[in-house]
């Protein structure tokens, strides 16, 4: 089992879970600091259950989000115009993710 918790840097909810989690038989629950909310949160939750789907371990999901997926940043900026013709006028935020 995945956990995927809110950013510890906003709350202390994953500080809660890693304790809860330990409590577990010992790899039953595994527990992601997002470092995101909302929709970069739920990004990664998605993903998870892709890879999942694909017949990934937790083990390694929870690497490949933590590794891979998680860098992802908003913006929390005015859309370019290039970006707005696509997005639309007075769209203001875009989460992207890096390929590194």
């Amino acid at each position: 089992m995945i956990a995927v918790i809110l950013s510890s840097a906003l709350c202390g909810t994953y500080a809660n879970a890693e304790p809860a989690a330990r409590r577990f038989d010992a790899g039953r629950v595994s527990v992601v600091d997002s470092r995101n909310v909302t929709l970069g949160e739920g990004l990664l939750v998605v993903r998870g259950v892709e890879l999942a789907a694909a017949g990934w371990s937790a083990d390694a999901i929870v690497k490949e989000l933590v590794t891979r997926y998680r860098p992802m940043q908003c913006l929390v900026t005015p859309i370019t115009p290039v970006i707005a013709a696509h997005a639309g006028i007075g769209a203001w935020g875009v989460f992207y993710q890096n390929e590194d």
